[in-house]
């Protein structure tokens, strides 16, 4: 697995590259807080919802598995078999290509051709951007239509807190 690891302002994380750059570990280093759910040290990721801030993209159940936009039908393929919809996408499956990375930050990069991610009909680029200060983690992402026609855009995280960041002893 290709996981870097930043850290600044007392914060540190590990963000995998291989998986959709995830960031899969925030800890607050002072206080020894664990923030967000964090994998086996073994880094086996079974289910990528569990740990960190998986990118979603298209996000959500889309019934059927397809949708209208602009009078163009979208189809995906149908991965929740029990309620007959395609759930989340792949991109958090999906490797990203690291564009800079120094001591407190980190930017990487998923493009795809027209068709190319899970027949999605548009190329475009998904832009991740971590940066750690003394306020905790800064994340932008920023998604660019490569293509001629409008592009749906339907993004989102499914971020996982660790219930008790600052140990057991907290009621």
């Amino acid at each position: 697995m290709d996981i870097k690891h930043i850290h600044a302002g007392g914060y540190s994380a590990r963000i995998n590259l291989d998986r959709g750059a995830n960031c899969i570990s925030l800890r607050h280093n002072a206080t020894s807080a664990v923030i967000l759910r964090e994998p086996p040290e073994s880094y086996e990721l079974d289910n990528p919802f569990l740990y960190g801030m998986p990118i979603l993209f298209p996000v959500n159940r889309i019934s059927g598995a397809e949708f209208e936009f602009e009078g163009r039908t979208y189809r995906f393929p149908l991965n929740e078999e029990a309620t007959g919809c395609h759930l989340h996408g792949m991109m958090h499956g999906m490797p990203f290509k690291l564009l800079s990375c120094d001591e407190s930050s980190l930017a990487a990069s998923y493009r795809a051709e027209c068709g190319e991610y899970i027949g999605f009909p548009h190329s475009f680029e998904i832009l991740i951007e971590y940066k750690l200060s003394d306020e905790g983690l800064d994340k932008r992402v920023t998604v660019t239509n490569l293509s001629d026609e409008n592009m749906p855009c339907l993004i989102g995280f499914h971020t996982t807190f660790n219930a008790r960041p600052f140990g057991n002893d907290v009621e």
